[in-house]
């Protein structure tokens, strides 16, 4: 139990980073936490597109892609065993099929950290490539794992 508090506590502090307050919700709530974390990953697919599609230096899309990194790490431990009950739209195979979950997170992660990359180049060109690379593994994950 000390150890998944302490997990949340670092969820905590990158959901902070997110724009959002895990913390709040309480060191016994993954569902929250993780919600929080993933609402901060729709701003950041809302500012880089806007970033992208405003001609704006690519640069600043670095602290977003970063966001989704650290994200991503923790999103790894939010799902713990009896977090499929209550208000969640995460599916059973999430748990069912751990591995591939897993690797989907992982890939998501190595997209944001490239997204990154490219942005700090200032390519823009690369970058909005990079950004539809990260936007097919969150389609991917919410295709297998997320209910409608």
């Amino acid at each position: 139990m000390m150890k998944f508090r302490m997990l949340v506590l670092v969820v905590s502090v990158l959901a902070a980073g997110l724009g959002g307050v895990a913390g709040a919700f309480g060191a016994e709530d993954p569902i929250a936490a993780r919600k929080q974390v993933f609402k901060g990953f729709k701003g950041v697919m809302e500012t880089t597109k806007a970033i992208l599609e405003a001609n704006q230096p690519v640069g600043a899309v670095v602290p977003e892609a970063q966001k989704v990194v650290s994200g991503a790490a923790a999103l790894k431990g939010m799902f713990p065993a009896g977090s499929d009950q209550g208000d969640t739209k995460a599916l059973p195979d999430i748990w069912r099929t751990a591995d591939d979950f897993a690797a989907k997170m992982n890939a998501m992660e190595l997209a944001a950290q490239a997204l990154a990359d490219a942005a700090g180049t200032g390519d823009a060109a690369a970058t909005g490539a990079k950004f539809k690379a990260m936007a097919g593994t969150c389609k991917s994950c919410h295709e297998s794992y997320k209910a409608k």
